[in-house]
């Protein structure tokens, strides 16, 4: 993660923030870390598209990256399409990712009114993590 590009987020500068990471994996593009940060900036300043397109082409150099598409599928979901979050999710659930695939395919199985299947995820993802505040609420 860079700590400077952290700073100038979290300072207010978010496209100061943006433009020295974008700069950073120009230089390097094989930074895992630098690209999620990214994307999680591009999220937080309602920019989908963006975050869609860095996602999805990060993916070519790091094939099935757990983090990578656990990012893209809260973009999907953001983006209402979540067809392709619950595909995303699925698979990480497949792979046992973490109570966050079950969180977040819970909440996208609500938003599409399929309230039963939502239920039986969200009780696997506060099973797996009973401390989190968020999955009892879900």
């Amino acid at each position: 993660m860079d700590k400077k590009a952290e700073k100038l987020f979290n300072d207010g500068n978010k496209q100061e923030a943006i433009k020295l990471l974008v700069a950073d994996l120009n230089k390097n593009p094989k930074q895992l870390s630098e690209i999620l940060q990214l994307s999680t900036y591009l999220v937080q300043s309602e920019d989908l598209e963006q975050a869609e397109e860095l996602l999805a082409r990060s993916l070519e150099m790091f094939k099935d990256n757990q983090d990578l598409l656990y990012n893209l599928g809260n973009v999907y979901y953001l983006a209402d399409k979540y067809d392709k979050a619950n595909q995303i999710f699925q698979n990480l659930i497949d792979d046992n990712y973490a109570f966050e695939a079950y969180f977040m395919m819970a909440k996208t199985l609500d938003q599409q009114g399929k309230r039963q299947l939502a239920i039986m995820y969200a009780l696997t993802a506060a099973e797996k993590a009973p401390k989190d505040l968020q999955a009892n609420e879900l």
